[in-house]
């Protein structure tokens, strides 16, 4: 086995998790062909189809602060998502899907129709923007190219798998459904902007997500049983935990260590 396909499951801040079965596979010579990936995820996929390693990545998640990637919309008490955007641009610039190093595929969910999209083509900051939108906490975007509105892709493909055509795709996702304990960071970001986003309402509305994405996920797993699938257990890591980068991607690779060499 020396080429995969990498379909990448999200969720909040365990995006960065994902790197840990990056550096597995470089660090065993095992090529990533393709790569499928939806909402906040898309942004480190987008990176490592540009042009970044796994220790790039994880120098970049190290570097990520709230206020780099928060921005409140506060006349509708959602985020805007025009931050996280920006951070994206910021190491990759305004790239095009066609000058990637890695053939991409970013999922987005069209509001209008419900259909399932996939961006493989065109603006890949512009694509990603549509695919972090989750309802409800995102701002939903209307795009400059045909005015459709998007929002995440996960309302329809939480894991697409099912767009890679490598021979060996290897799926990455996590056990667990994440719980609200407070963290120190957390705190602080609560009285930054002195009334949260994630209110109650809105903590149900996730968990719901985190059910509804589950359910999603293993129907698309079971339509495709041949799936090489990594998945460790992260439910003790929060929604908001972005100062644990390194433990999280300690956690991916031994579980990607420990699914590869039961394979092999």
């Amino acid at each position: 086995m020396k080429k995969v396909g990498l379909a990448l499951w999200w969720w909040a801040s365990k995006w960065f998790s994902h790197i840990g079965v990056i550096k597995y596979l470089e660090e065993h010579n095992i090529e990533i062909e393709e790569i499928s990936g939806t909402s906040i995820g898309a942004i480190v996929w987008a990176m490592y189809a540009a042009w970044f390693d796994s220790r790039q990545l994880i120098e970049a998640a190290n570097d990520l602060t709230y206020s780099e990637l928060i921005d409140i919309d506060f006349g509708q008490w959602i985020i805007k998502g025009e931050k996280m955007v920006q951070k994206l641009k910021h190491y990759i610039w305004d790239i095009s899907f066609e000058e990637l190093k890695i053939p991409l595929k970013v999922i987005a969910t069209n509001i209008d129709t419900g259909r399932e999209e996939v961006f493989l083509t065109w603006s890949v900051l512009e694509a990603v923007s549509y695919s972090i939108s989750i309802p409800g906490l995102i701002s939903v975007k209307q795009s400059s190219k045909d005015e459709n509105y998007y929002v995440d892709g996960w309302v329809v493909n939480n894991l697409p798998v099912s767009h890679i055509s490598s021979e060996t795709v290897v799926a990455s996702s996590c056990k667990g459904v994440s719980t609200f304990q407070a963290k120190t960071t957390k705190e602080v970001f609560w009285k930054t902007f002195d009334i949260s986003v994630f209110t109650l309402p809105k903590r149900v509305m996730l968990r719901a997500f985190t059910i509804m994405m589950r359910r999603l996920e293993d129907f698309e797993l079971a339509r495709h049983p041949d799936v090489i699938l990594v998945r460790p257990n992260l439910e003790k890591i929060g929604l908001l935990d972005l100062d644990i980068v390194d433990e999280a991607t300690k956690l991916w690779y031994q579980e990607a260590q420990r699914v590869f060499s039961w394979k092999e």
